[in-house]
């Protein structure tokens, strides 16, 4: 791929280590008049992959009735967390890490039941259908 600016012909790899050595400058256009390299190929438009994901986990504080658990940055600040509670402030479950911005978490097992040391979530983006 090659573009024009100023004049001159430059390769992508080469307007890509312009533009890390001087950010100052204004972007260069790729192909047309308003393309610019932040909106090209090179550098997608971000989205979230984990939208239409699902996602498991082979264990959740909470999930065999009410829990207590600490966070460790502040361990003298614990709470209860109950996967069966009809306040969506006690549960926890995995499916909240897909809501960005929710204020809601997944919550581990608390290694007090000591055989959670070890826990797998599986994100499932949903790319290759059977």
């Amino acid at each position: 791929m090659r573009s024009q600016a100023s004049g001159r012909y430059i390769t992508t790899r080469h307007i890509l280590l312009h533009r890390y050595l001087d950010l100052t400058q204004e972007p260069l256009l790729l192909s047309s008049p308003g393309s610019t390299l932040k909106n090209s190929s090179l550098f997608p438009s971000i989205f979230n992959v984990a939208a239409k994901a699902e996602i498991y986990v082979n264990a959740t504080c909470g999930e065999e009735g009410p829990e207590t658990f600490c966070k460790p940055s502040e361990p003298s600040r614990c709470s209860v967390c109950d996967s069966r509670s009809p306040d969506p402030g006690k549960r926890h479950h995995i499916s909240n890490v897909l809501h960005l911005n929710s204020g809601r978490w997944w919550q581990s097992p608390s290694l007090a039941r000591g055989h959670y040391e070890h826990v797998t979530i599986l994100l499932d983006l949903n790319q290759v259908r059977k």
